[in-house]
């Protein structure tokens, strides 16, 4: 959360903006909070599952309202998300959703809001904000303008980085296949995720350049096909290193179920390095 000052009349209140960050596609979620209260963090909360959905798992620091937030948030048909909370005192740990702090307020400056706005205008400035951060390229952008644009969070969220949908005319719907046309759709964007952004995040060594191995401890995604489905979150409790190139080759990694499980490093994506903080 960040601290904004809004002007109510002729008085000066504080109001705060509550960042919520998808840890699949970094889409962002913004919200106002008039306070730091549990009541406000529960509020903010189910503005999301009404706008987005509800998330199987929330991660956060250890503030007072998210702690007692985690006790009291309860989703539709009496769901509750597995709350996991990071070290206190080690916001490098949630560098995930750290980073965007500076890109939301870029993105904010470059709307020229006032130092004192209005609420409305506060709101107003932060879903502009939200459109801005959400069109950011995940994946390299084409220099071929034949090529196809490149991948953002709202691809996933809106379907297009801008949110414009492709023209149709009612003689061209066919409810017989427009839900298959809609898989079609998002199976492509998903396919382009796994080609395309998850290397970035899961960097191979080559010949000639090292990256850093993964670590007893790390948190990982384990990138099985059926990603459609929704990939596991696990953490390392074995490596199997490669004794001639001294590169970690495989891994045993163990759901929050117990489960272990083995796999090549080449199927897996960290997430939250166990030294690190969060790979972004």
């Amino acid at each position: 959360t960040t601290a904004a000052r809004i002007v109510i009349g002729r008085r000066h209140e504080k109001r705060y903006v509550a960042r919520v960050t998808c840890l699949t596609t970094r889409a962002v979620y913004l919200e106002v909070a008039f306070t730091m209260s549990t009541a406000s963090c529960v509020a903010v909360l189910d503005s999301l599952v009404t706008r987005r959905g509800m998330p199987l798992e929330i991660h956060s620091d250890n503030a007072t309202c998210f702690v007692a937030a985690a006790k009291e948030f309860v989703g539709p048909h009496g769901f509750k998300p597995r709350w996991r909370f990071i070290p206190p005192r080690c916001p490098a740990m949630g560098g995930s959703w750290e980073r965007l702090i500076g890109v939301v307020k870029r993105a904010l400056e470059g709307l020229a809001l006032s130092k004192t706005p209005t609420e409305e205008r506060l709101r107003h400035s932060l879903m502009l904000a939200e459109r801005l951060v959400n069109a950011r390229p995940l994946t390299d952008i084409p220099v071929d303008p034949e090529e196809e644009e490149c991948l953002t969070p709202n691809h996933f969220l809106l379907g297009s980085s801008n949110g414009l949908k492709p023209e149709a005319t009612l003689a061209d719907w066919d409810p017989r296949r427009s839900r298959d046309k809609w898989d079609e759709i998002t199976d492509a964007f998903w396919s382009r995720f796994v080609s395309e952004y998850l290397p970035t995040v899961s960097a191979r060594a080559t010949r000639t350049q090292k990256t850093r191995n993964v670590e007893v401890g790390d948190v990982v995604f384990i990138c099985d096909d059926d990603y459609r489905a929704g990939w596991l979150r696990a953490k390392i409790v074995r490596v199997l290193e490669d004794p001639e190139s001294r590169q970690v080759r495989q891994v045993y990694v163990q759901t929050a179920d117990g489960k272990e499980f083995r796999r090549a490093v080449s199927r897996i994506a960290p997430i939250l390095r166990a030294n690190e903080g969060a790979v972004l």
